[in-house]
């Protein structure tokens, strides 16, 4: 779960909503996540490139979660018991919460994951295309879950001296 949202974006109402066969296809990782209309917090649906991590961490999900209830129509990718109910929200809180203090020392939300998100992209393009993986209709919104720092200011200067742009 904090792959996908780490790597993808996903707002938990989308992430627990999904289901295997958004994550999986023909016998493999999908290479793009489709967030249909009916998960959408808008309804718009986008499509958004996976890392090879999110692949990595499906591809244990096909081989060691889901290998009793695999390849049904409409079984959740993440449950907790059962795969025809999806996890909430507050269970998802929960199991974040834990794992980030178990693996950095401290609690993660699901917000934070998301805002992470946003901010790497950002480094890496520009502020329409995060908006378009987001899926905020709004660039205002956008706005507000990316974060530059220091190091990103520098960069970009640095970036404009290595291209000659800067008058001597």
């Amino acid at each position: 779960m904090a792959v996908t949202m780490l790597d993808a974006g996903l707002r938990v109402g989308e992430l627990v909503q999904l289901t295997q066969g958004h994550l999986w296809m023909a016998g493999e990782p999908v290479h793009t996540l489709r967030v249909t209309a009916d998960i959408a917090k808008n309804h718009r649906e986008r499509t958004i490139p996976l890392t090879q991590r999110c692949q990595v961490a499906f591809r244990c999900l096909y081989e060691h979660v889901w290998t009793i209830h695999r390849d049904v129509p409409g079984f959740y990718a993440f449950y907790r018991f059962n795969p025809r109910g999806h996890l909430v929200y507050q269970q998802v809180e929960r199991i974040l919460k834990y794992a980030g203090i178990r693996a950095i020392g401290r609690p993660v939300n699901p917000h934070l994951l998301r805002h992470t998100f946003a901010t790497r992209v950002l480094e890496q393009t520009n502020l329409r295309v995060v908006q378009e993986l987001l899926g905020h209709s709004s660039i205002q919104t956008t706005q507000i879950y990316t974060h530059p720092n220091e190091d990103d200011k520098f960069r970009a200067i640095e970036a404009l001296n290595s291209q000659g742009l800067t008058k001597k």
